[in-house]
């Protein structure tokens, strides 16, 4: 597939009597890689103080008001999926505490595209906005939060949300780039739209995690503008040799390290998180790491990789198609994401947020999950940087533990 300069030629697809402009839109490839399993992303805040369930609910309300995508349905077309604006009230989602859940986070509407779960236990809340992965990304989901937080504390502090402002329908990726002069290669078959099997019970989530202390978080920000680094090739860096430490192998391992990328801001003319869907690219930095590697090494190795991808455009096709059958696999795959700093969220008098975890799950959880890629989500809140490496498992083990000390012992000794 080639992604060059031009315009976009490609017909949109639906069902038949389907009238996508009453209705919206079809999603685009780069969407619907992630509708068949209802891939559903979690962005949870942690904190102190009673949540107001009411209020929640009205904020809920007018966030959905405000952005179209977020009430839509995902319906299956003849070639793929298509988004069907059908208006739904929302019925926020009361869990049972305010761990993060061990078979992870659904949207109990099966309609739904976002769902909002709270919890309380005595003093400590969670807070968790889900949406769907095919809707948003994290630049797109992290904003929705931030609003949320923001109309939450209006509808308490003035007993209404306000007059809600309808923002135009994300767009997606290959709409992104057509507009900023790239064609984007039609595939002559269409993947089929995926069955919807049962979800095993028996498959769960750990949730692993590695944090720093505040100081840890400053003296890595600080070291990595002293190198001339980013904070993401440092982490990089350390999480590659944990892994090489759990190969327990002497010798040099090879390791494919898949950094995803927010385009919004590094393709012609930027645009704000919410006016996307998925405006995401990856890149796959391949890399020999020895067991006394140089940690600046890897860093700058991944770095420029990342440079390479984004000039010769590689980084914006990898959520445009799915990967042939005949593509050879990458080995010993890491996949890395890069959440940032949490944005300073807007409360209500009385709460107080002091953490926040990234998590991931579809529909359908079967052993498979227990085979996937190890997965890292980076996120820096209240001045402590968080790697969440969650394991999906199907007996009583807890491969986390291994990874939470193999990271520890990577970042001690970037930070020596």
């Amino acid at each position: 597939m080639a992604v060059h300069r031009a315009g976009i030629r490609r017909a949109a697809r639906c069902r038949p009597g389907v009238n996508l402009a009453a209705i919206g839109r079809a999603l685009d490839p780069s969407e619907a890689l992630f509708a068949g399993n209802r891939s559903t992303v979690a962005y949870s805040v942690f904190g102190t103080g009673v949540l107001d369930t009411d209020a929640l609910t009205t904020a809920f309300r007018a966030l959905l008001t405000s952005y179209p995508v977020l009430s839509a349905q995902i319906v299956p077309a003849r070639h793929g999926y298509v988004l069907a604006h059908v208006p739904h009230p929302p019925a926020l989602q009361l869990g049972t505490g305010t761990a993060l859940p061990r078979s992870g986070f659904t949207i109990v509407d099966p309609t739904a595209v976002c769902a909002v779960d709270a919890a309380q236990d005595g003093n400590d809340f969670r807070l968790t906005l889900l949406t769907h992965h095919s809707i948003a990304d994290a630049g797109a989901g992290l904003t929705y939060l931030e609003v949320l937080c923001s109309l939450y504390t209006r509808v308490v502090e003035t007993g209404s949300a306000g007059t809600a402002r309808p923002h135009p329908l994300a767009m997606s990726l290959e709409q992104f780039l057509a507009a900023r002069g790239y064609v984007i290669s039609t595939p002559s078959a269409p993947p089929a739209t995926p069955a919807e099997p049962t979800v095993e019970a028996t498959v769960v989530v750990r949730h692993g995690r590695t944090r720093l202390g505040r100081e840890q978080t400053t003296r890595l920000f600080d070291a990595a503008r002293a190198a001339g680094l980013t904070v993401h090739g440092v982490v990089c860096a350390a999480i590659l040799l944990a892994a090489q430490a759990l190969s327990q192998s002497q010798d040099p391992i090879t390791f494919g390290l898949t950094s995803s990328v927010d385009l919004r801001t590094r393709t012609g003319v930027p645009i704000t998180a919410a006016q996307g869907t998925v405006i995401q690219g990856a890149n796959t930095a391949i890399l020999a790491v020895a067991p006394d590697d140089d940690p600046s090494r890897l860093a700058r190795a991944v770095l420029d990789s990342l440079a390479g991808g984004l000039a010769d455009h590689s980084v914006h096709q990898a959520f445009l198609r799915p990967a042939p059958l005949h593509q050879p696999s990458i080995e010993n795959p890491l996949m890395v994401t890069n959440w940032g700093r949490i944005p300073p969220l807007h409360l209500p008098e009385g709460l107080r947020m002091h953490d926040f975890r990234a998590t991931v799950r579809g529909a359908r959880i079967r052993l498979r999950a227990t085979t996937l890629p190890p997965s890292f989500f980076i996120t820096t809140c209240d001045g402590r940087l968080s790697l969440d490496h969650p394991t999906w498992v199907a007996d009583e083990s807890d491969p986390t533990l291994a990874w939470t000390a193999a990271l520890g012992r990577a970042f001690d000794r970037i930070l020596r």
